[in-house]
């Protein structure tokens, strides 16, 4: 599975002189990782659907935006684990 990351908030200054660029690209991050995961066929989650990065820093996420998206995650892996068990029962059902 491809994850691509949350957008950058405001970054804090330590941060800011860090980076070079500017933040707001990562606006752009997901459509590059959904084009990567699309041309090898694998799975697909945007985590900027779902979570912020917090506000200390505005790149990393607290402990509250990381249980967010593990639950996300999880829950999709389930559903992968879900749709190949099925797909595997039908071929076996066609034999």
């Amino acid at each position: 599975m491809v994850i691509s990351p949350p957008r950058t908030g405001t970054l804090s200054r330590d941060l800011a002189e860090l980076c070079h660029g500017d933040p707001a690209r990562s606006a752009g991050f997901s459509r590059h990782y959904r084009e990567l995961a699309d041309t090898r066929k694998l799975f697909f989650l945007d985590a900027a659907e779902i979570v912020e990065p917090s506000s200390v820093d505005g790149a990393h996420l607290d402990e509250s935006g990381h249980a967010v998206l593990g639950k996300a995650i999880a829950g999709e892996v389930l559903k992968i684990f879900q749709s190949q068990s099925m797909q595997s029962e039908t071929e076996f059902l066609k034999k």
